[in-house]
């Protein structure tokens, strides 16, 4: 079972055998499932084809590519989320009460404020060193508090399933692109960074609605099934 997630789209059933639950992440407040968090189009623009409109662009591993400057090319997160578990795999028959002591866990748990700034940018890298990802790190008093209080009831829950728990001394972030291999390698990285958090600068200036919002709700998907958990 891959990790929890806070989804922005519904999924389907499914009938596999094993399943994987995505990592769990915090989404945009809103009733409706297939609302996606508004991506301000100075982004959209930073990592498109030059070749090809934007409404055509080409996509690999269901991500939007492109911005190819500086050196690194950096690919756009289409689901943007902040994960607060890891990727395990349980078998199929246990998803379901997996998803129980889920909801027992997680029932009277609060919902929270999220703010981000351009400055809270920086770069993850995957266990794998396969991935490197650049995300606005939760840094702000009290939101990392309630972060880490989910995190715990997540862990518990799958303790009883005798799944790995989160990280150690955790970075909550929310990635917003990604790029392959590990970034702490390239020369180019810091140049690159530099460079987002200047663009980034300009829409939250513009656009300061858009680095607030309010976590009301936690979805764990397995495999093509999606299951949610409200805050209160």
């Amino acid at each position: 079972m891959t990790s929890l997630n806070l989804l922005n789209e519904a999924y389907g059933g499914s009938s596999d055998s094993t399943s994987d639950t995505e990592d769990a992440f915090v989404e945009n407040s809103s009733n409706t499932l297939k609302l996606k968090l508004p991506l301000p189009r100075e982004i959209s623009s930073m990592f498109g084809d030059p070749d090809q409109k934007h409404s055509n662009l080409p996509k690999h591993d269901g991500r939007i590519r492109s911005f190819e400057h500086p050196d690194v090319q950096w690919n756009l997160v289409e689901d943007v989320h902040l994960s607060i578990s890891k990727t395990v795999t349980i078998p199929h028959h246990e998803i379901e009460p997996m998803v129980d002591t889920l909801r027992d866990n997680l029932r009277n748990s609060s919902a929270f404020s999220i703010n981000f700034s351009s400055n809270d940018l920086k770069y993850y890298v995957n266990e794998e060193k396969t991935r490197s990802f650049c995300g606005f790190e939760v840094t702000l008093h009290g939101t990392v508090e309630s972060v880490q209080k989910l995190v715990e009831k997540v862990d518990l829950t799958l303790l009883d399933f005798k799944c790995d728990t989160y990280y150690p001394n955790p970075s909550y972030h929310m990635s917003i692109a990604w790029c392959l291999g590990d970034i702490s390698k390239d020369e180019s990285k810091d140049t690159a960074l530099a460079y987002m958090k200047q663009l980034w600068k300009v829409i939250e200036d513009h656009n300061p609605h858009l680095f607030s919002f309010v976590v009301k709700n936690i979805v764990l998907k397995s495999g093509n099934k999606q299951f949610m958990f409200f805050l209160l």
